[in-house]
């Protein structure tokens, strides 16, 4: 990690986030322009360079759900409440029907199963194997976070996946819109992506979860991926090592942020070994969104535990400074960053005491 002293948490701005984002149902940007991508339909594409941490995009999405484990029924419901202009724009987007039913067999009798969860898995994979596109597949294959729930937007679900994005996404409940950051610097003249999986998992798994938007991806992580000495071979060499390193620290993945637990000196050096690991592939794999902020938290967490509250410190503001530029100042992540910052910064004050 590096231990340059960062800037105070008060100081920390990520370039070009206080712009003002486009939040119209246009298809261009200050940033970008919607057009065609090569085998992907239409795509994202930089006008200009962006720096990491610009906000390029603060979205209302045009039909939304509160619900996680939607049905058809409240996609419905939600597709009937919808303006006519915004029904032309839903339909205009990619679906995931007319897939192979030989690769989604259909879910068979599970007692063990609600009704209600046997009734979605069935719904959800007559949609997919459908011969023409119905609400449902095009909601499933354009789905982002909305809320609690799920939403499909005019602009964002025009952005398409790659498993090393160069763009962040994230629901901010302060502002209620969609966010979404450059995760790094972007040239000019790139397609702009984000990640429709977690891209920490194995190919094996991020193929699983794409098929659900009817694709195989061929992006350069995935591509080439058994021959030694290509990119892919290195991507998936470094992913495995990011799973294994993910035993030692607690599973880190997307959905889940560990806590640093009471360990023994041994263990704790080991964890912070482990993470130093862990943060080294991350970057050289340019995973600088919320993953990663998990990292230094994690971090910071277990430096406190060993009582190196400077280089706690350290993390702790390097969780805050990622924060600011993959979500933005105004991000409800802000607060719990700048109060884990607080706290470690008083422990080091205590300790000159």
């Amino acid at each position: 990690m590096d231990t340059q002293k960062p800037a105070e948490e008060s100081n920390i701005e990520p370039a070009g986030v206080g712009s003002e984002a486009p939040t119209t149902k246009s298809v261009n940007s200050e940033f970008f322009v919607i057009k065609p991508s090569p085998g992907k339909g239409l795509g994202a594409f930089a006008t200009s360079d962006i720096k990491y941490g610009t906000r390029i995009l603060a979205e209302w999405p045009i039909i939304r759900v509160e619900k996680y484990e939607y049905t058809l029924a409240d996609i419905n419901s939600a597709f009937d409440s919808m303006s006519a202009a915004d029904k032309d724009i839903f339909w205009a987007l990619h679906s995931c029907h007319g897939q192979d039913p030989a690769k989604w067999p259909a879910q068979g009798p599970n007692p063990g199963l609600p009704d209600e969860l046997r009734e979605r898995i069935a719904e959800q994979h007559a949609a997919r194997v459908a011969d023409a596109p119905s609400i449902l597949s095009v909601f499933q294959a354009n789905c982002m976070p909305f809320r609690a729930g799920g939403g499909v937007y005019a602009v964002a679900s025009r952005f398409n996946h790659a498993c090393m994005p160069n763009v962040a996404f994230a629901w901010n409940d302060n502002i209620q819109k969609l966010t979404l950051h450059a995760a790094r610097d972007v040239r000019a003249g790139e397609e702009l992506f984000v990640s429709y999986c977690d891209e920490l998992q194995p190919k094996e798994v991020r193929a699983w979860s794409l098929a659900h938007y009817g694709f195989a991806c061929e992006c350069e992580v995935c591509a080439d991926d058994g021959v030694e000495g290509s990119p892919g071979f290195k991507h998936r060499v470094n992913r495995e090592k990011l799973q294994c390193l993910a035993d030692v620290v607690n599973a880190i993945s997307i959905d889940h942020i560990p806590f640093a637990m009471h360990f023994g000196p041994s263990h704790a050096n080991q964890r912070l070994m482990a993470l130093f690991e862990v943060l080294s592939i991350m970057k050289e794999e340019n995973m600088f969104g919320s993953q990663m902020c998990i990292v230094y938290r994690e971090l910071a967490m277990v430096c406190e535990e060993k009582g190196d509250y400077d280089n706690a410190v350290v993390a702790a503001r390097k969780e805050l400074e990622t924060y600011l530029r993959i979500m933005g100042p105004d991000s409800p992540m802000i607060p719990r960053a700048v109060a884990l910052a607080r706290r470690l910064k008083s422990r080091t004050v205590e300790e000159v005491k």
